[in-house]
């Protein structure tokens, strides 16, 4: 279970003193958004790798992983459809949209 409201006090710890951090949270599942299930599968990744077992023989094992960065690169994507390019530009205001992903496999 991912603790929102201690990652937000640790990534506080970041902040310089004339900085603001906003943290806003959205949940989306795989079954119900297609542009996001395509994202991880894209990125979804096999490889075979050797394993030495305890009698010293090498056996064949099948490793599931996600490459980080095309996953990366769909999801900013994604996120840059959501959000919008120029939305909510202030004058004199710099600001930045950092997000973070985080998936859970239940």
């Amino acid at each position: 279970h991912f603790d929102l409201s201690k990652f937000q006090k640790e990534m506080e710890a970041f902040k310089l003193p004339r900085q603001q951090f906003h943290f806003v949270t959205h949940r989306y599942s795989m079954a119900d958004d297609h542009a996001l299930a395509v994202a991880y599968a894209n990125a979804l990744r096999s490889a075979v790798v050797a394993t030495l077992k305890v009698d010293g023989r090498f056996i064949a094992t099948k490793r599931m992983y996600l490459d980080s960065q095309v996953l990366q690169k769909h999801l900013q994507l994604l996120h840059d459809h959501l959000v919008g390019r120029d939305q909510d530009k202030e004058v004199g205001v710099e600001k930045r949209d950092i997000p973070i992903f985080l998936f859970s496999m239940d």
